[in-house]
């Protein structure tokens, strides 16, 4: 904010003393919300900009208003301050608080993001605590906290998805699928072999219905193949087949 936005905090301030209670409706108030609500990144800070009220104590506003010059004058300037964006996590929060309760890997994933990211605000303010006394002071008793983020470390990957080696019955299921899969490759690719050299293949060999792997036949040659059909295609000229050996697998 600029002098001259800090002097109209300041009346505004002084003004809240003597007029009716109306007076932010006269001054379209509402407006200045909105405005500074349209510039917020999540629910918890839209929620809160909507929420904002004029002070009625100057030594608060004043305050306030510093905080917000410390940062404003940094980005006028070309100054580098961290990306402090990341998502609300008020519904793990509310949930960690009841016994029995468990969060998903993602929701997992949201703490830990949040826990690095105001790490590492705490840690560039407090190094330059001289620029930014007010923001310093807003920070007020928080301190960089890096166990939460180690114990996700412990189970999660960067992309938030469990590790293989967080318990021995899931590597040995992974471990399992993986297996799985290469076999019914093999046994795949030995089927479009096969009927190929039959003809009974349409030239798109290996399709998806319905997130099941199938053969597109020609619909002539349809009872030939035992499996499950799952579908045709619009002319009825071509109907996709799930190969019988492969459904159990």
């Amino acid at each position: 904010m600029r002098t001259y936005n800090l002097s109209a905090g300041r009346y505004l301030c002084i003004a809240m003393n003597y007029y009716p209670d109306d007076l932010l409706q006269v001054l379209e108030f509402d407006r200045i919300r909105e405005k500074v609500e349209s510039y917020c990144r999540c629910e918890s800070s839209r929620a809160a900009a909507l929420n904002i009220h004029p002070y009625q104590d100057k030594s608060r506003l004043m305050q306030e208003l510093q905080r917000v010059e410390e940062y404003r004058s940094t980005l006028e300037n070309k100054g580098y301050f961290p990306d402090f964006l990341f998502d609300d996590f008020g519904q793990e929060a509310r949930l960690l608080s009841k016994l029995g309760s468990m969060l998903t890997a993602a929701q997992c994933g949201n703490l830990r993001t949040a826990n690095i990211i105001v790490n590492g605000l705490l840690k560039f303010l407090r190094d330059r605590s001289i620029s930014f006394p007010g923001l310093i002071e807003l920070a007020g008793e928080l301190k960089v906290e890096m166990t939460i983020a180690g114990l996700v470390d412990e189970y999660l990957d960067n992309q938030s998805m469990v590790k293989s080696n967080a318990s021995t019955a899931l590597q040995k299921i992974r471990s399992d699928l993986y297996a799985k899969s290469k076999e019914a490759d093999k046994r795949f690719r030995s089927f479009i072999n096969d009927m190929r050299k039959k003809g009974w293949l349409r030239d798109n060999e290996e399709n998806f219905y319905n997130n099941r792997r199938v053969l597109a036949v020609p619909s002539e040659f349809k009872r030939e193949l035992k499996g499950i059909m799952h579908g045709k295609s619009e002319s009825g000229k071509t109907t996709f087949i799930e190969p019988e050996a492969l459904i159990e697998l």
